[in-house]
This record gives C-alpha cells, sequence and structure tokens, in this order.
C-alpha cells in the first residue's frame, strides 16, 4: 500500500494547533463510517438515473461535498477528488468498483503526472494481464499502445479508452498470450516497464505484423460490418464486428491514424472468435461525406482482407 505524499512540516503544524487550542483530534474508524455515501460509483450513477443536466449535477454534487453534518467525502476524498474531478460519469458507469480503486490507488497522488504511468495486475475476470495506461493524451496514443501488444505477440481481449476532462488518456486492456500464466510476475514488470520507455518515445508507428485467421474462424467467418452514426454531442458512434485475429485492434488503430480521427472512448470486446467493439470517434473526415465514404471502406477493406 503507497502512502498518499506529505512534508513533515504539515504535521507539525497539526500538532501545534492541537496543542495551542488544548483540543483532542477527532478519530473516525471505518466500524462508524457509512459507506455507502463514500461510493463515488453509486453517487455518479445516481446522477445519470436522474438525468440531471448540468446546473443540477453541480449543486448535487457541491451539497454532498459541503455538508457541514457529514464531512465523509472532504475526509476520505480530499486529495482524490483532484483525480476523480476529471472524471465523467461515462467512466463510473463503464468500471467496476475494482478496476475504480484499482485506478484510485495508482493515479490519485499523481494526477497531474508528465511522464507515462504503466500498472499492470492479474486480471480479475477471467484469464490475462490488465494493463493500465495514464498519460496526457497525445494523436496516436491509441495506436502506439496497440503496436506494442501486437510486436510482442499478445491478443487483446478486451480495451476500455478513455480521455479525461483534463485531456488525460486512461486506458485499460486484458492481454494475455502463450506461456503468460507461468511466467506472470516478469511479464507484469516487463510489461511496466517497456510499454513506458515506448511511450515516452516519438517516431512513425511500426507495420503491423502478418496477420493470421485461426482454424475456426477460416471455417466459420463472420461476416464483416460497421455502423457509423453521430450521437448528439457532435461525434459519432462507430461499432465494428467481425472475425477477430491477432493484431486486428493495431489494424484498425492505423486506420484512425491515417484518416486523422480522435478515439475519445471505446469498447473492446472479443466473443470467442468474434469482436464486438465501438468506438467513439471524432474529425474533420467525418464532417465530409466523400472523406467518410473512403474512411468506412478503408475500415471495411481492413476487415475483410484479413477475414478472407
Amino acid at each position: 500500500l503507497r502512502t498518499p505524499p506529505y512534508e513533515e512540516k504539515d504535521v507539525i503544524h497539526i500538532l501545534k494547533y492541537y496543542a495551542q487550542y488544548e483540543d483532542i483530534p477527532k478519530f473516525y474508524t471505518f466500524d462508524a463510517v457509512d459507506k455507502s455515501k463514500l461510493d463515488v460509483a453509486a453517487i455518479a450513477k445516481h446522477i445519470w438515473d436522474e438525468d440531471m443536466g448540468p446546473r443540477k449535477k453541480a449543486e448535487y454534487v457541491d451539497a454532498l461535498w459541503e455538508d457541514a453534518d457529514d464531512n465523509m467525502l472532504r475526509l476520505f476524498f480530499g486529495r482524490k477528488v483532484y483525480f476523480w474531478k476529471q472524471l465523467d460519469i461515462v467512466y463510473f458507469l463503464r468500471n467496476d468498483a475494482s478496476d475504480i480503486a484499482w485506478h484510485t490507488r495508482s493515479l490519485y497522488w499523481q494526477a497531474n503526472a508528465k511522464e507515462p504511468i504503466v500498472k499492470c495486475r492479474l486480471s480479475q475476470v477471467g484469464e490475462g494481464l490488465q494493463v493500465m495506461v495514464y498519460m496526457p493524451d497525445r494523436p496516436d496514443l491509441f495506436a502506439l499502445i496497440c503496436s506494442y501488444f501486437d510486436r510482442k505477440n499478445y491478443a487483446i481481449l478486451d480495451a476500455k479508452i478513455h480521455t479525461t476532462k483534463q485531456q488525460y488518456a486512461l486506458d485499460s486492456f486484458i492481454v494475455t498470450r502463450q506461456g503468460f500464466e507461468k511466467n506472470y510476475r516478469d511479464i507484469t514488470s516487463q510489461v511496466e516497464h517497456d510499454l513506458t520507455e515506448i511511450l515516452k518515445s516519438s517516431g512513425p508507428l511500426p507495420e503491423p505484423s502478418q496477420p493470421k485467421l485461426s482454424r475456426k474462424s477460416r471455417i466459420f467467418p463472420v461476416t464483416p460490418s460497421i455502423d457509423l452514426r453521430p450521437d448528439a454531442g457532435g461525434r459519432f458512434v462507430l461499432s465494428i464486428t467481425g472475425n477477430d485475429y491477432r493484431g486486428l485492434l493495431y489494424a484498425i488503430a492505423l486506420v484512425f491514424s491515417r484518416h486523422r480521427i480522435n478515439l475519445h472512448t471505446a469498447k473492446i470486446m472479443t466473443l470467442g472468435e468474434r469482436i464486438e467493439d465501438v468506438f467513439l470517434i471524432d474529425g474533420e473526415t467525418l464532417q465530409q461525406p466523400r472523406l467518410q465514404i473512403q474512411f468506412e471502406r478503408d475500415m471495411i477493406d481492413v476487415l475483410r482482407i484479413h477475414a478472407g
């Protein structure tokens, strides 16, 4: 467990304060705490369920934070709020409590980090390694991360891409490869080190590896399909279905890069030999009918080339 950073003088000031006023600090035990009031995910879900507008949402959050009779939120999240304020409701709805807790423990004291942060742990659901990347967002970041997994022969089983309000990327992947279980401790350290170094570097994206469909996918192919629709916020929702293969996600990311598409969020799902991916994207290409059609063709071509 990492101890939050603090300065020695802060402790001295606190002790002097209570000594000066001859007061006794108030201590809290977890048994005395109503933990439901500390569940930020539940708070976010309530905001979503009540369909609060920006003004009502702000008033509700302010009321919780300023509640003089119950300052548990300020007591427990006085520093973590700097991290959580960068996140929106979608983050809490798309991540379970275990992931939120993991992200918070790893990031709340370095939410404004300038260098990439890469953390790994064993997947909490099923097999594989869960990899978290947190850093200032930049063009082609998603493609760069996928290129690393492609070169190292990792299959991406699941991915959640999120951009905070302060334009930080908070991306999570579940990956696996043959023999992973035998050396997962060494692999964890290697991924954290190597991926961090790659994210610090700059340069052109590497060529993708040669794709290869599994025997099952060749016998039972999935007809590739895409669906691109505008959403209410001026962005586009891209849904993709097709056969899975190692390196497919990187091939898709290269199409985004080639057409200068900005990726805001993504939900990647691998169901056996089938992928069902959803991306929230925008870009000038999508505002011009001719270029949008070419983008859709290129995406279908990627799926068809590797499905054939």
